[in-house]
């Protein structure tokens, strides 16, 4: 079994002990989590904790998505020009 290696993290003035294979990415996601609920919480009237874990979530989940299309965006802008330098290859060869 998989030794995880313990952190802990401070997230909106809470402390939480978490665990994993790659410390340094889980101290980035927490800090990601708690500077979203800071720059959202500054941004409007949040009624309670339970409420800004959603806007959070639903932002953070925004941004997923969004990188998500980006990605696959570009990975077809790739694929088609791969496959234009591949034609430009076969007549070059072919005219050989």
């Amino acid at each position: 079994m998989a030794q995880h290696n313990r952190i802990e993290v401070t997230i909106q003035g809470r402390t939480y002990q978490l665990s994993g294979d790659n410390l340094e990415h889980t101290r980035k996601v927490a800090k990601l989590v708690d500077e979203t609920m800071s720059q959202l919480s500054a941004g409007m009237k949040v009624v309670d904790n339970f409420q800004l874990v959603i806007l959070t979530s639903l932002h953070l989940a925004d941004q997923l998505l969004i990188t998500q299309q980006e990605f696959s965006n570009f990975s077809k802008d790739v694929d088609d020009s791969a496959q234009v330098i591949l034609m430009q290859l076969e007549n070059t060869l072919e005219q050989s």
